[in-house]
């Protein structure tokens, strides 16, 4: 099954939009994990969060489009910018099966 990769870039007042809906976020990645093979920040050099990217296995880009736009964060604006590519990773392996680290 092909991958696809989601890079978000926050808007610059990102950090603090997420506060408030960092638990309906985390409830929604729980549930509906399958789907996620990797998951990431990215940080600045002072350790703050400017945006994200969240590797999927999926049959299709719509599929991934559609976990995304029902995504708290997506849909409370946290993202300035949102993309989706087919991935073809190149160097090192991901692991078979769904993403299974806990939700921060």
């Amino acid at each position: 099954m092909p991958l696809y990769a989601m890079v978000g870039y926050d808007h610059p007042n990102a950090a603090a939009n997420r506060a408030p809906i960092r638990s309906e976020h985390r409830a929604y990645f729980r549930a509906n994990l399958a789907p996620v093979r990797l998951a990431g920040a990215f940080n600045n050099d002072r350790g703050e969060q400017i945006g994200t990217m969240l590797v999927f296995e999926a049959d299709d880009e719509k599929t991934v489009w559609d976990w995304i736009k029902s995504e708290p964060f997506y849909r409370g604006g946290i993202y300035q910018q949102c993309e989706v590519h087919l991935w073809n990773p190149v160097i090192g392996e991901i692991a078979p099966g769904p993403a299974v680290a806990p939700v921060s």
